[in-house]
């Protein structure tokens, strides 16, 4: 299997050397942990942006929250293919 190669990326916040501990440890993980952690960032992501919705618009309805979560993720078209209205 060929070594994963991390970009070159400029991060303001980071020193070199935390850069290079995150970097050793996910290296070490196994493809089911590095799996799990892809599955866990898109669920955090998720999260982020249903909050970002519920924050804009605190009299939403749930259906209409995942609309528009969907809608923000998919873009308005394929988000109306996707409506339970669209059935």
């Amino acid at each position: 299997m060929p070594a994963i190669t991390f970009a070159a990326m400029s991060v303001s916040d980071t020193t070199r050397d935390a850069h290079d501990v995150y970097r050793a440890k996910y290296e070490s993980l196994s493809g089911s942990e590095r799996v799990d952690r892809a599955i866990e960032m898109s669920e955090d992501a998720k999260a982020i942006a249903i909050a970002g919705i519920r924050f804009r618009n605190p009299d939403m309805t749930e259906p209409d929250v995942h609309a528009e979560w969907l809608r923000l993720l998919y873009g308005d078209e394929l988000s109306a293919q996707l409506s339970p209205d669209a059935c």
